[in-house]
This record gives structure tokens, C-alpha cells and sequence, in this order.
């Protein structure tokens, strides 16, 4: 098996850049059935927890509008043009 997967790798490595994302997405569309729902479990988690130490004053929340400008400065940092306000 493990000179087969070695194989496999090897020629996947040696495809176009396209094809090669076009395998990755058709892989990983493969696991979906077994991944999500422990990826949903795990961030479901994150949302009670976070929202527990909100509600309990733990961490405080950010405004939207702080937050988008936030993300129009890294954006313009980066070189990436934003929407106008």
C-alpha cells in the first residue's frame, strides 16, 4: 500500500498545476461524508464556549464596523484593493 500511495504521489506531483486542484477538491470531496460532521462538531463547540464567556462577561464583543476596518486595513496592507465604505 505504502509503495502504492508513493506512486500515486509521485504522479499527482507531476500533473498540471489545474489538474492538480482539480484532485485535491475531488479528494477532499471523498472524506466530506467523514470530515464535516467532525469539523461541525468542533466549531459547534467554539460557539457555546465563546458564547458562554460573552455571556458571562469573560471577553467582550467587537462592533462590525470595527471589525470591517480591521479587515480594510489588511487588505490595503496587502495590496488587495477593498469595497469603499
Amino acid at each position: 500500500m505504502i509503495s502504492n500511495l508513493q506512486e500515486v504521489t509521485n504522479q499527482a506531483l507531476n500533473l498540471l498545476p489545474t489538474d492538480r486542484i482539480d484532485l485535491v477538491e475531488r479528494l477532499l470531496e471523498s472524506v466530506a461524508d467523514f470530515v464535516e460532521p467532525q469539523l461541525e462538531d468542533h466549531w459547534r463547540g467554539i460557539a457555546v464556549r465563546r458564547l458562554a464567556e460573552h455571556e458571562s462577561g469573560e471577553i467582550s464583543g467587537v462592533s462590525a464596523e470595527v471589525v470591517h476596518r480591521g479587515i480594510r486595513e489588511r487588505l490595503n496592507e496587502s495590496g488587495i484593493p477593498s469595497r469603499s465604505e
